[in-house]
């Protein structure tokens, strides 16, 4: 049974991988997405418990259809509770998972890996979720196998959808298209609302002895689903940008960012307060006023030689070379105009080089 709760999630990993614009990237990185978006299952367990305890002291009894005067009452309460405290609470897990570990390292540098990473974040949640599921059912199989084909494309779905407009919000922002705009809000929201309308239809078709209605309703949900999920894979792939690219390194000093740990994160803070330069620097860093100092590994560092054509500092400028002195060919004297005539004897100057002047003793 634990393999039939891990399963659907790596096919679906799988799935992502295959269509991936570049197939390497980092497995600790998504390991530790994973399991931390795993992890965020128990917290979230906690807040959802505390969520349905204010709802019951707010609407003054328990949630069961008991205490309602008729099914519509019941249903209601439990579209509020789906939305506003489940969808909320568990998508916020994949949401700051995301935030918080991936946006701003260095590793997610195309737009793809938005979808690679945000799938990884849901897939460890629902994985996690899935097999205490399992493990508590009566019937473990049919509990697996149902969840197999609609809860875990329902959470795949929503962090696919995030991932998607994280790496889109990252692209605008290291690119200066629009960088004002989170398009990561949007799929955050639309994910609370989907989230929480599947856990209704799944809850009103085995409360509601009338199940054709929620079954046809979810039905269409579901196709509804996959159908999203294999529209954000051929969007992603399709219009698949590198997240780095000039702007990148001539306005935000993204040699320098790419030098500090992985992470392009140019103002780190100590709760809250921004901490001096001499704190954020390692010593072991590229310093762009030494160009000696540290030679980056190219294996690592993939796009230090495209940086080179946008080269900006100092050292990498060529110097001025100094301008050959002029002399005049007839009077032999130096001449700091550029004007076509000789200012001493008035006649028109031709270039030659110093030992070409038959009169050298005025040239001293």
């Amino acid at each position: 049974m634990l393999l039939m709760g891990i399963l659907p999630s790596v096919i679906i990993m799988v799935i992502i991988f295959k269509n991936a614009v570049i197939k390497h990237k980092p497995m600790r990185k998504l390991a530790s997405v994973f399991a931390i978006s795993a992890i965020s299952v128990v917290p979230a367990g906690i807040l959802e418990g505390i969520g349905s305890a204010l709802m019951q002291a707010f609407i003054g009894g328990d949630p069961r259809r008991v205490y309602y005067p008729d099914m519509d009452s019941y249903l209601i309460y439990q579209l509020v509770f789906y939305v506003a405290v489940v969808g909320i609470v568990e998508e916020a897990c994949k949401f700051f998972t995301f935030k918080w570990i991936v946006f701003h390292d260095r590793s997610f540098d195309n737009t793809y890996d938005g979808i690679i990473y945000g799938a990884a974040s849901a897939l460890g949640f629902a994985t996690l979720e899935n097999i205490l599921y399992i493990s508590q059912a009566s019937s473990q199989l049919m509990v697996a196998l149902l969840r197999a084909v609609l809860s875990i494309p329902l959470h795949a779905v929503t962090g696919i959808l995030m991932g998607y407009y994280f790496g889109l919000s990252k692209y605008r922002r290291y690119n200066n298209v629009r960088p004002n705009t989170r398009p990561e809000r949007f799929a955050y929201i639309f994910s609370v609302l989907i989230h929480g309308v599947y856990d209704y239809l799944a809850t009103a078709m085995s409360a509601d002895e009338d199940r054709s209605i929620w079954l046809i309703a979810l039905i269409c949900m579901m196709i509804l689903i996959y159908a999203m999920i294999v529209r954000c894979i051929y969007c992603a792939r399709k219009n698949s940008h590198n997240i780095y690219n000039k702007y990148y390194y001539e306005q935000l000093g993204g040699q320098m960012q790419d030098m500090m740990g992985g992470k392009t994160s140019e103002n780190p803070t100590f709760f809250g307060v921004p901490l001096p330069m001499m704190y954020r620097r390692n010593p072991n860093v590229f310093n762009p006023y030494d160009p000696y100092s540290y030679t980056p590994p190219p294996q690592q560092y993939q796009q230090y030689q495209q940086y080179q054509q946008y080269q900006q500092y100092p050292q990498y400028q060529t110097p001025p070379q100094p301008q050959q002195p002029r002399y005049c060919v007839h009077c032999g004297k130096p001449i700091s105009s550029a004007s076509r005539f000789c200012p001493n004897c008035g006649k028109e100057i031709e270039r030659r080089q110093p030992s070409q002047y038959p009169n050298t003793q005025n040239m001293q």
